[in-house]
């Protein structure tokens, strides 16, 4: 066991005078050289992860590490984890030791240190206890510090590589809410500049999309108000709801009130109606399979439901024209024949207003 664990300190040794020409050259940055050199600090560092394993491994087989503990289970989470974040910490400071920016001095100091002495001490600990006779013939201290030193830094290592990506992951997150929040104002500032220039004399209808729930309050509430400063919006409504701006119209609709909802009654209706056709038309002009999918009329249908059930207290039966608006999700498509649930609201709404 001894000769194994001797081969590979040997090719640890080997490992580790690699890496200490790398950490100690001119290391290279950016492009395929900074790359490489990423690279190559890897692969030697598992490569010296790989023999001070086996190294260990030999170690405990020979009860070398009987002196930790009397207890199996302490003996062994204490080496393994502190094995571990020995290793780990020194590979993540070799990677990281010339990417430090303005680090404290300590922290800048430990970097700058473990990748060198952390090696050190592994082989040298790991050349003591691997061959009973040296150990038997020095200090217990000369192995047994190392030891703990090489736990207690292994599992602070860990600890504190552990905090840094926690409150990396914190930053990143904060940094990401605060771009998504500006993106947000951004885009509804653009938005209210966007309802700020429309001149009401010549239509209405861009400002159609802004006056839903879907929208900010504040977008919704600026264009609601804008369209109600055309001297005749009511008027503009009922024509354009019998064009192709007629779901824009449900729109404004299904959450706005209107001065006078009897005369909106019928123009509703056929404002349906015109649903209906603009639905068969879609379904036909579909060109690909992923034209013709489940829910591709689902905001339009919730628009035309909220709008009718807001109307229909005015003497007019929506029932027909919401029965032709179902009819149409039946329309012949060379992808499918009927649109999967799409007409469940539909049929409830019908079944509720029989």
């Amino acid at each position: 066991m001894a000769i194994l664990g001797n081969l590979f300190l040997v090719l640890a040794a080997l490992i580790f005078f690699g890496m200490l020409s790398l950490l100690f050259g001119n290391a290279p940055r950016t492009g395929d050289a900074g790359v490489g050199y990423a690279w190559s600090l890897i692969l030697l560092n598992l490569g010296f992860v790989v023999c001070m394993v086996v190294v260990t491994l030999t170690i405990a087989a020979q009860g070398g590490f009987a002196w930790i503990s009397e207890q199996k289970n302490h003996r062994f989470w204490w080496v393994a984890g502190g094995l571990t974040g020995a290793l780990v910490t020194t590979a993540f400071s070799s990677l990281l030791r010339n990417e430090l920016g303005p680090a404290i001095p300590p922290v800048r100091w430990l970097a700058s240190a473990l990748p060198v002495l952390m090696p050190i001490m592994l082989i040298a600990t790991g050349l003591m206890l691997v061959n009973t006779g040296i150990r038997e013939s020095v200090s217990e201290t000369l192995y047994k510090l190392p030891v703990r030193l090489i736990g207690i830094i292994g599992l602070t290592g860990l600890a504190l590589l552990l905090s840094i990506q926690i409150v990396s992951s914190f930053r990143n997150q904060a940094a990401m809410i605060r771009d998504q929040t500006s993106r947000i104002d951004s885009n509804q500032q653009r938005m209210i500049d966007d309802i700020t220039a429309v001149d009401v004399s010549q239509g209405i209808y861009s400002l159609l999309i802004y006056s839903g729930h879907n929208q900010d309050r504040e977008v919704w509430t600026r264009a609601v108000d804008k369209i109600k400063s055309h001297p005749d919006w009511q008027a503009e409504l009922i024509r354009l709801l019998h064009g192709n701006a007629s779901f824009e119209v449900f729109q404004f609709l299904a959450y706005n009130d209107v001065d006078d909802p009897a005369r909106f009654a019928e123009p509703v209706r056929q404002g349906i109606l015109y649903q209906a056709e603009a639905f068969r038309k879609r379904i036909r002009n579909c060109s690909h399979s992923s034209h013709f999918y489940k829910g591709m009329f689902s905001y339009e249908i919730e628009r035309v439901l909220l709008t009718a059930d807001r109307y229909k207290g005015h003497g007019v039966d929506y029932r027909d024209a919401i029965k032709e608006l179902l009819a149409a999700l039946h329309e012949p498509s060379d992808f499918g024949h009927t649109l999967p649930g799409e007409g469940a609201r539909l049929e409830k709404w019908l079944k509720k207003n029989e």
